[in-house]
């Protein structure tokens, strides 16, 4: 009796151990202080200097969800925002296949102005959208890509939307491993080495995404070690592959020019109506901090799941051997 309670309590925390490892090994949360806070920041959530990096990205498709919480100025203004984006050059991903050749690198949500249209119905119209979008069925819109990139979130106050998911298709993904996300140009460091990855950039009116969970065990650049050694030379590597900050944007650069994409969207996009502030906005704010130590990579969650596994079964087995 006692064995068979010893065995089924070590089968529990085996199990539980298997659960931690599926559950943490693909969530990676943001880790920039400066876009924790919930202000207007224009930060990347892992940092200029940090990503997802390329080589630990899937051959095919990606789906990302973002999770995220309103603060007080985005729900006022009834909007806020985000943008996924390559890590070399910043560059939205909506908007490199806007101006790419027509293939695509990101699906699973609206496009503005293609899907997801701007609602011009009378205010006073009980059946208008209450974000002011609705895509060609008339159904609400809660969120939709612009051609800068950025990730347009609308508040509702009855139903707020607090996660997107959406899917970075395998030719986005070939493109980031193979050139950089300076398609146009195949721009690649100054030693001939490529380095790419993936980030998200937040942007005006504040936003707390507080998880970032990925369909596949991806790592950050700063944390990635190859699959057949865990040597440091691979971050070495890394390290020496990337641009030096002369010939990387630096960080007030980027706010810059994120806010001048910013302005040139909301002066290309002029509302239609005065019902509705939404269509003329492009950034998002703010992520949570989580620090280094609390973002699990693939590495740590399974390492510590075999532990917890093999410390199960070995305890088991020696309760057996003594019992025989």
């Amino acid at each position: 009796m006692k064995i068979s309670k010893i065995f089924a309590g070590m089968s529990a925390l085996a199990m539980a151990a298997a659960m931690a490892m599926s559950v943490s090994a693909n969530s990676v949360p943001p880790t920039n202080e400066k876009a924790s806070n919930g202000k207007e920041t224009w930060e990347a959530v892992y940092g200029w200097d940090d990503y997802i990096d390329s080589r630990t990205l899937p051959d095919g498709d990606l789906t990302v969800t973002v999770t995220f919480e309103w603060t007080d100025k985005a729900k006022a203004q009834g909007y806020t925002a985000f943008k996924p984006m390559s890590a070399n050059g910043s560059d939205g991903v909506y908007k490199s296949q806007v101006e790419g050749d027509g293939t695509v690198y990101i699906t699973g949500v609206p496009y503005k102005e293609v899907t997801a249209f701007e609602d011009e119905r009378d205010a006073e119209d009980p059946d208008r959208s209450p974000t002011g979008w609705v895509d060609a069925d008339g159904n609400v819109v809660k969120y939709a890509l612009q051609d800068d990139g950025f990730m347009s979130l609308f508040y509702t106050e009855e139903d707020p939307v607090t996660s997107v998911t959406f899917t970075l298709t395998a030719d986005y993904i070939a493109a980031v491993k193979d050139t950089s996300s300076y398609f146009d140009e195949g721009a690649d460091a100054e030693d001939g080495t490529k380095w790419d990855g993936f980030n998200i950039q937040t942007g005006n009116n504040g936003i707390t995404i507080t998880n970032i969970e990925y369909s596949a065990d991806v790592q950050l650049a700063s944390e990635y070690t190859p699959a057949d050694d865990g040597d440091e030379s691979s971050k070495a590597d890394d390290d020496s592959s990337k641009t030096d900050d002369s010939s990387k944007t630096d960080e007030s650069s980027k706010d810059e020019s994120s806010k001048k994409d910013d302005s040139s969207s909301s002066s290309t996009k002029s509302t239609t109506t005065t019902t509705t502030t939404t269509t003329t906005t492009t950034g998002g704010t703010a992520a949570t901090k989580t620090d280094a130590t609390d973002n699990t990579n693939a590495g740590t969650g399974t390492t510590a799941g075999i532990a917890l596994a093999g410390l199960a079964l070995a305890g088991a087995a020696v309760v057996a051997s003594k019992r025989k």
